[in-house]
């Protein structure tokens, strides 16, 4: 094994450690000593990899976006009209934050702007990199539903509201739910959160004059095929 090689399976190492520590208990809980004492390393060899705590977080942060990755490939494969793979890839996040609930909490912090701040240019680069791969997959699936939609034109502005606005539904209830306000617990308890993602977007194509008169038994096959997904590509990991 090269040198390289060893540094980048250290590396992968003292990521790992981190993200099972964070299954335990809070990241901010968490001190450098307890990371180098799972990762089996000195606090010298974090500190070659990371250059601050803040620079750690993103990089778990980054690790988690490249394993969710596959959702996206996986999704991209299916024969579907253009709005449903919007739908599949809401549904599978969903999913995949719901099992995985430490990854969406690291992911929750490591989004603070005064983390990005504090954070490497190397790793801030990284995580930028696969928002823009993301976020362009995006953009060609909302202009094709553009340039079949009976009365709206495509332009840039609302190709971006049409993705932005699904996916801010998507991400804007999921941590709600998350939240722990007492207030929500009621409405946002068990299945009722999900049951309610799939009726929020329902109403979202609706608003956009997306219309199918079977939405309700797609949007079912959409969900058991999120589920299978998601199911397959966490026990791959």
């Amino acid at each position: 094994m090269s040198r390289q090689q060893k540094r980048q399976q250290r590396e992968a190492e003292i990521l790992s450690a981190t993200m099972k520590l964070s299954e335990e208990r809070s990241f901010l809980d968490l001190r450098m000593s307890d990371i180098a004492k799972a990762a089996d390393c000195s606090m010298g060899a974090i500190y070659s990899h990371f250059s601050s705590k803040e620079d750690l977080l993103l990089g778990c942060a980054d690790t988690i976006c490249r394993m969710r990755m596959p959702l996206k490939q996986r999704v991209s494969q299916q024969e579907l009209p253009p709005h449903e793979h919007l739908a599949l890839i809401c549904l599978c996040m969903w999913l995949y934050d719901d099992l995985n609930p430490g990854h969406y909490r690291l992911q929750q912090l490591a989004m603070n702007p005064s983390v990005w701040e504090r954070a490497s240019t190397q790793r801030y680069q990284s995580i930028n990199d696969f928002s823009n791969d993301m976020y362009a997959w995006m953009k060609v699936i909302s202009k094709e539903i553009l340039d079949q939609h009976p009365t709206l034109q495509h332009t840039e502005e609302l190709a971006l509201e049409l993705e932005l606005g699904l996916f801010s539904c998507t991400w804007g209830l999921f941590q709600i739910k998350e939240s722990g306000f007492q207030v929500f617990d009621r409405v946002l308890s068990g299945d009722n959160a999900y049951e309610m993602h799939k009726r929020q977007i329902k109403r979202f194509f609706a608003s956009w004059d997306i219309h199918a008169d079977d939405i309700d038994e797609r949007l079912d096959m959409l969900e058991v095929l999120a589920r299978t997904i998601v199911l397959e590509e966490t026990n791959n990991m």
